[in-house]
């Protein structure tokens, strides 16, 4: 009070309190402390330690998540990091049931329980450069296990245009998918990011 020269505490009455300028005074005071409590939590390293159990999906492109978990466990090398790859309806299930922390997912119109973040994928027919996989009758489709959204949305797109069908290969991950393709096994869906070299992009003239 002798510093700033005006009263801060009135302690006139039964109790006690701030003065008009020590309410001004303290205003500021909280806000220079939460701005230093900010600079400290950027320039201190805390240390993270505990379980951490990911869902990441066989039905989508598990390498591009693989990458920035190793570089999580890289930086937090006191986290025991368990890893679970399955197809997102499995991961999903297994979410719901507490047995992971989080989980990397499709799906397909409702949103799953505990969504924090989407983006939307458009799926894209694929075959290889020099197979004729795509003219055969019935088609033979590459693709994920039932339950799978992609091989539902497939099956439903060639039943809408009356087209025969046929799984000719089945697998969880989809590097077994993206080899049958290029074998000339079948032909499936999958994204750009998981279009391989010697493939080729189905478009509508196609069939």
């Amino acid at each position: 009070e002798d510093l700033l020269g005006f009263q801060l505490i009135d302690t006139s009455g039964r109790g006690v309190a701030l003065t008009t300028e020590g309410e001004v005074l303290a205003r500021y005071a909280r806000q220079l402390l939460a701005r230093n409590d900010e600079i400290v939590a950027r320039v201190q390293k805390r240390e993270t330690s505990g379980r951490l159990r990911v869902g990441l999906p066989t039905d989508y492109a598990v390498s591009f998540f693989q990458k920035s978990l190793s570089s999580f466990a890289r930086l937090n090398p006191d986290v025991e990091m368990e890893i679970y790859c399955d197809i997102s309806n499995e991961l999903i299930k297994t979410f719901a049931a507490d047995e992971l922390d989080l989980a990397i997912a499709m799906f397909d119109e409702k949103p799953a329980p505990g969504l924090i973040y989407s983006w939307a994928e458009k799926p894209i027919w694929a075959a290889a450069i020099d197979s004729d996989a795509d003219r055969r009758d019935p088609i033979p489709i590459a693709a994920h296990p039932d339950g799978c959204h992609y091989r539902r949305r497939m099956t439903r797109a060639l039943d809408q245009v009356g087209r025969n069908w046929r799984i000719a290969y089945s697998s969880p991950g989809v590097n077994g998918l993206q080899q049958a393709v290029q074998a000339g096994i079948g032909v499936t869906a999958l994204t750009r990011r998981t279009l391989l070299r010697g493939m080729r992009v189905l478009a509508e003239k196609d069939g």
